[in-house]
């Protein structure tokens, strides 16, 4: 079976396509119905002018247009429920991936996959897969046809052979432009809600003009893709259109020349006229929902590759708890706009419940090596492991429980106080007052219209900076992590607030929680245990911070 994760997921779903497939055989069998009573028709009751013929030919195929009205339907719903079967099988994946992605590369079109998934499911659920379950009878029909008169089903096997032909010059010549119209998409989309994260300085600041321009130039090499391709499937319909007709009336008139040499009776000419229709049905839906099937393939292409990226970084340790113990051995980190490395092999190790500062100078490389600890800096090398376990090799739920993070700017999402401390997961009354108190944010919480139920706006916007690191601190400690890592934690905060992260630090300690501080104030060394000084991504000082204190030397 193939390793595809989309193809795995269609494999779950063999037994409704089998179905499908018999819901299809059904209906195409019973497709022959119209020809076959025309047929009869002609050649039988008009002959023989039997009424009760006709009545009895008649009410069978009453019958039977009935079971093949009925197939249809039945494969049609199955075809929906395979296609909401199909996302609840991918959507979690994909949505993983999206983030796996997106941390990577910010500016990846990942944030578009699930309009990829939702183009995928809707051609599960439309005509052009049907013309996919159809398309093997077209064979079947022709063969029927040169039963009929070998003229015929050479003349069928021509016209079929010049449709098959002209779907694959529409598929080479459009696939391309599918694609660049798809990328040209993306990248503007991507490009103005990337702006729009930052809409308050580009208001304050004059810059809408400025960033018009630049998406202007994006948008309209989509609309020139867009207009390439809607001019190519334009062509392409209006032959696929013409060459339908054509065939229809190219098998009409060889089969008026068959009766007229006597060769065929006139019954049979108006049945072949059907059966050589319903052989060129499938290419007719094909041709009206290619542009659908371009973007569903484009679609399976990149769900592919995102869902397997992700699953290539899916760890599967875990553990009920960690000790909190760090190993870094000659670890680099690299970025995708500098050729030299961000962090160039540093070695070190952190003990459970030491209290690490690393310090350093604007551009060292402390914020990034905050990043690589957590195990979400997108490019590393080398090992680094969390009691004694690779990283990569963790489950990340499972890790991330245990772990706590303040970055310097302080992100909420659009959700309640409480779901924020708890991390979007069920709150925890208990677990989330807890932190909040730790946090010394209790109260401030309380002052909230609604308390711990009051829903912030994304990012948070509706609260000050410091209620903002406050209550960010409070997700940190949420559950007692066995690690904290603090990203310039006083940040924003006011007297108050710094009070409250110096006793945040003393309880951690006592609590042996390792913790990692990015500090530029010397202040916070106080509460330090260990001092690691950066200098262009290199380890220049490791040792004890009274030491380093004692000795005078900056941050």
């Amino acid at each position: 079976m193939s390793k595809n994760p989309i193809a795995k997921a269609l494999h779950g779903l063999r037994r409704e396509v089998a179905w499908v497939g018999l819901f299809s055989f059904v209906a195409n069998l019973l497709a022959l119905t119209p020809a076959l009573y025309s047929l009869q028709i002609m050649d039988r009751v008009m002959v023989y002018r039997n009424e009760f013929t006709l009545l009895t030919i008649t009410a069978i195929v009453l019958l039977l247009y009935a079971v093949a009205s009925a197939s249809e339907w039945l494969r049609s719903r199955l075809m929906i429920r395979m296609s909401v079967r199909l996302d609840e099988l991918l959507n979690q994946g994909v949505f993983r991936g999206i983030f796996d992605a997106y941390l990577k590369r910010p500016d990846s079109r990942s944030v578009t996959a699930m309009n990829d998934l939702t183009q995928l499911r809707q051609f599960l659920a439309g005509q052009g897969l049907f013309a996919m379950f159809d398309a093997p009878w077209t064979p079947i029909y022709i063969a029927i046809l040169y039963v009929m008169h070998p003229v015929l089903g050479y003349s069928a096997i021509s016209l079929a052979l010049l449709s098959t032909l002209i779907a694959v010059l529409g598929q080479r010549q459009s696939a391309r432009l599918a694609r660049d119209m798809q990328e040209s998409q993306d990248e503007h989309a991507t490009y103005l809600q990337s702006k729009l994260k930052n809409i308050e300085i580009v208001e304050s600041l004059g810059m809408g003009r400025g960033i018009y321009l630049q998406w202007e130039q994006r948008y309209l090499v989509f609309v020139k893709a867009n207009e390439a391709m809607q001019s190519k499937m334009r062509l392409f319909h209006g032959v696929s259109r013409y060459l339908g007709q054509l065939q229809g009336s190219l098998i009409l008139a060889v089969a008026a020349l068959l009766m007229i040499e006597r060769e065929l009776s006139l019954g049979a000419m108006v049945a072949a006229t059907m059966i050589m229709g319903q052989a060129t049905r499938p290419f007719g839906m094909l041709a009206a929902s290619w542009s659908q099937f371009l973007q569903a393939r484009l679609a399976f292409r990149e769900l592919s590759d995102l869902i397997e990226q992700a699953s290539e970084h899916e760890g599967e340790h875990r553990a009920d708890t960690i000790e909190g113990a760090i190993s870094v051995r000659r670890l680099s980190a690299f970025a995708n706009d500098r050729s030299a490395a961000v962090l160039d092999q540093l070695t070190f190790d952190v003990s459970p419940g030491e209290c690490l500062a690393i310090v350093g100078s604007s551009g060292a490389g402390k914020s990034t090596l905050a990043r690589v600890l957590l195990g979400i800096w997108p490019d590393t090398r080398g090992y680094l492991a969390v009691d004694g376990v690779e990283v990569a090799q963790w489950d990340r739920e499972n890790l991330g429980q245990f772990m706590g993070y303040v970055p310097q700017q302080v992100q909420l999402f659009d959700a309640s106080v409480a779901e924020n401390i708890c991390r979007m997961g069920e709150p925890d009354s208990d677990a989330v007052v807890d932190a909040a108190r730790r946090a010394a944010a209790h109260e401030l919480i309380l002052r909230l219209p609604q308390g711990y139920e009051t829903r912030l706006a994304d990012q948070g916007v509706s609260l000050s900076g410091g209620q903002r690191q406050r209550i960010g601190l409070a997700r940190a400690l949420y559950g007692r992590p066995r690690i904290v890592v603090m990203d310039e934690p006083n940040t924003h905060l006011d007297d108050q607030g710094l009070a409250a992260l110096v006793l945040i630090l003393k309880r951690l300690k006592e609590e042996a929680c390792t913790v990692l501080l990015i500090v530029h104030q010397e202040a916070l060394l106080t509460y330090a245990d260990r001092v690691l000084k950066l200098d262009q991504g290199r380890i220049v000082y490791d040792g004890d911070a009274k030491v380093y204190r004692a000795e005078g030397a900056t941050s």
